[in-house]
């Protein structure tokens, strides 16, 4: 058995985009090109719960008297994201939107919106996103967890939502907006990576976002769809 982790999740060194079927498994890397991505080159990912009020019960009596008070649970719905990118990685903008690609060959040099009826609203993503583990103790048993191993296990509707600006002070910066919920048909993006019995009933009886401690971190592909 492993020792117990309590992690300190600091910074982001590593996002692994994934496309999904259109059950919500990952696909068979082996049998589907440019389908992952493996990168350092972004900025940030913001999650902001999307969160539904509990309902609220209140009656009165004759007498102003409150008789019946009763409020039900708020629930988490999703996650509204935000993924701002470090430059202008055309494969992630590729992957994420259903963009379509300038191409020398197999190589992507450059990207083009899709048209406005053509965007893929029934197509999800699982994002992962590999942060420091700063818990100061994490080493000193033989089992350490130097990262915190974030996962979106469905992402969908990803859109291009920031203004793109020129200027002569600044670099151009592209914003990206998505949504989390839930995945009842996660698999991993690499299988064996999740490899306790039970880890895929959890992520798949579970809410849109989770994570786990973990002690590998994966090779960065510099602006590249991962190799297959």
């Amino acid at each position: 058995m492993g020792t117990f982790c309590c992690p300190k999740s600091i910074k982001a060194c590593r996002i692994r985009v994934t496309r999904n079927d259109e059950c919500g498994a990952a696909l068979v890397h082996s049998q589907n090109p440019n389908s992952r991505i493996t990168t350092k080159g972004f900025v940030s990912l913001t999650m902001s719960p999307d969160t539904e009020d509990g309902e609220e019960i209140l009656v009165k009596d004759g007498c102003g008297d409150i008789c019946i008070h009763d409020i039900d649970c708020s629930r988490i719905k999703g996650f509204e994201l935000t993924l701002m990118l470090c430059g202008i990685p055309v494969p992630m903008i590729g992957l994420l939107l259903n963009s379509q690609m300038f191409l020398d060959g197999t190589v992507p040099r450059g990207f083009m919106m899709p048209d406005v009826n053509d965007v893929d609203c029934d197509g999800s993503r699982q994002v992962e996103i590999w942060a420091k583990n700063a818990e100061k103790g994490k080493c000193a048993t033989d089992e350490a967890w130097p990262w915190f191993q974030w996962l979106i296990p469905k992402s969908i509707n990803w859109v291009l939502s920031g203004d793109i600006g020129f200027a002569n002070d600044n670099a151009v910066e592209l914003e990206l907006e998505g949504y989390a919920e839930s995945n009842p048909n996660w698999t991993p993006s690499v299988p064996g990576e999740w490899i306790l019995p039970d880890d895929q009933a959890v992520v798949q009886n579970g809410g849109p976002v989770g994570g786990i401690c973990t002690n590998t971190l994966p090779d960065s592909i510099d602006c590249d769809y991962d190799p297959v």
